[in-house]
């Protein structure tokens, strides 16, 4: 299944003002063409196609056979000793099965138009390639494009809830839809239903639960409709929806044990989610309110509160514990292998080699809150040490990606390391006490230790690092005094 969000969720065409006659908009156009050996097009490289309302989208080589789509772009199948004919075909297959604005038409002679799906001067944004081509592969475009976005008006009666079935243009529906909507597609039966949260997971669509974390990162928004058993559409926030079963006034919140359901029971054991996904506003009827993933904190018997929902201690750092190795030399793109999450919410590591020539490597992740950024790792000056991320890494959000294709099989490493997240907001005052419980009764009193408070992450560093045997806990001191007359 591929996750492919955009197509749909740009906002909505601004229509053409200032009297007199308005222009009819025309489509930007490109065109590709396969030369050279694509047998021998370098894993990993490619191009990049922009439609000028979402991001743009990488399309890379591979050989490991299919078409499927990987972290922000798809992969298209070189193997097979394809010529430029067969190889086009795979090309227009795989971005007309993207969610990208571009249509891809086969001109059955090794090249490929290209035709953005929103007519205005916004398509003229160029092609570019990804790696140092010298097969042959040329690109040109996206150009040509002119005029203002067709205007919302010109599609009349849409309404936010509408079945896109009912609408005489569906596709010019999607595109007038205001921001937050989204349309999805898979290459076999998605299961999902109207109601269901859905989430994006390493290029997968799949529906989320509130059961931990990580079950509870990357959601995108509610199933609003289920054209086919492929496609789908979701609302992602502030959207009003048919929500059958809602009730005025009532908080719905992702589910800890049904897989993309709603519940009116707010989670409260440890280790799961509170998630508010939607507020009753009527019968049947909920607004969309894709709340932050608050991860539910233990409370300690004394005073003071358990930093992770297992209770478990925080293993050794590792500088090899996420990622193995990703080869200088090979695609800019790691193939997944070998892909492990922290054992706890901490930071991570790089650890560049003397002769890495790869440059620098982005790693998405999610916090321990659930939002997504990107690590990343700067290689300049850094070759032959060990490089400390700056964010809390709860769980890989996707594919790790390196700057470029380098001459050197070296491998860097990405590994975990000894600033560990909290799950709730830390003042770092003098209130806050850290102590090492080291697995003791609380009958008994735990060894008080130091730490680097960082406020701006909820995180920790503990003067006594992590090394599989401790366990942490936070200790609340609450001050009062007596003004004296």
């Amino acid at each position: 299944m591929g996750f492919e969000r955009g197509k749909g969720r740009g906002a909505a065409p601004v229509g053409g003002g200032g009297g007199g006659e308005t222009e009819t908009p025309v489509a930007a156009t490109g065109l590709l063409t396969v030369g050279g050996e694509p047998s021998g097009y370098m894993f990993g490289e490619g191009f990049t196609l922009p439609d000028g309302i979402d991001d743009p989208v990488n399309f890379t080589w591979t050989n490991t056979g299919g078409i499927g789509p990987s972290y922000n772009g798809t992969q298209i199948d070189t193997g097979g000793g394809p010529s430029a004919a067969q190889l086009a075909a795979r090309i227009t297959a795989a971005i007309n099965a993207h969610a990208i604005r571009v249509t891809a038409t086969d001109n059955g002679d090794g090249t490929v138009s290209l035709e953005n799906d929103v007519p205005g001067s916004h398509g003229n944004a160029a092609i570019t390639l990804i790696g140092s081509f010298t097969e042959g592969f040329e690109v040109e475009g996206m150009s040509g494009g002119a005029g203002d976005a067709a205007p919302l008006t010109a599609i009349t009666g849409l309404q936010r809830s509408q079945n896109l079935a009912d609408l005489p243009d569906p596709e010019a529906a999607r595109v007038a839809l205001d921001v937050g909507y989204g349309v999805g597609s898979t290459s076999g039966d998605h299961g999902f239903a109207v109601g269901d949260t859905i989430r994006g997971n390493f290029g997968l669509w799949e529906k989320a639960t509130a059961d931990s974390p990580s079950n509870a990162a990357g959601i995108v928004g509610i199933v609003v409709e289920v054209p086919t058993s492929t496609t789908f559409r979701w609302a992602e926030a502030g959207q009003e929806i048919d929500l059958s079963g809602a009730n005025e006034g009532t908080l719905y919140w992702l589910d800890t044990v049904a897989a993309g359901a709603l519940s009116p029971t707010e989670p409260t054991a440890p280790g799961q989610v509170k998630k508010l996904m939607a507020i009753g506003v009527g019968d049947d009827r909920a607004v969309v309110v894709n709340g932050p993933a608050i991860p539910v904190q233990s409370v300690a018997v004394q005073a003071g509160a358990t930093l992770y929902k297992t209770g478990a201690a925080p293993a050794a750092a590792d500088p090899d514990h996420v990622i193995p190795g990703f080869a200088a030399n090979g695609g800019n793109m790691h193939n997944g292998v070998g892909f492990q999450n922290p054992d706890v919410p901490r930071t991570l590591t790089c650890t560049f080699p003397a002769d890495w020539d790869g440059g620098d490597v982005t790693v998405p992740i999610y916090d321990q809150y659930g939002l997504f950024s990107n690590e990343v790792f700067v290689a300049a000056g850094n070759e032959g040490t060990t490089v400390a991320g700056t964010k809390i890494c709860a769980s890989l959000a996707g594919n790790v990606t390196k700057a470029q294709v380098g001459a050197s099989a070296s491998e860097v490493t990405i590994g975990t390391g000894n600033t560990l997240g909290l799950y709730f907001p830390s003042a770092g005052g003098p209130g806050e006490t850290l102590v090492n419980d080291a697995n003791v009764a609380w009958s008994s009193a735990p060894a008080l230790i130091g730490a680097t408070v960082d406020t701006l992450k909820d995180a920790f560093t503990p003067d006594v690092v992590p090394n599989g045997a401790l366990t942490y806990r936070l200790l609340l001191n609450v001050y009062h005094r007596h003004n004296l007359t």
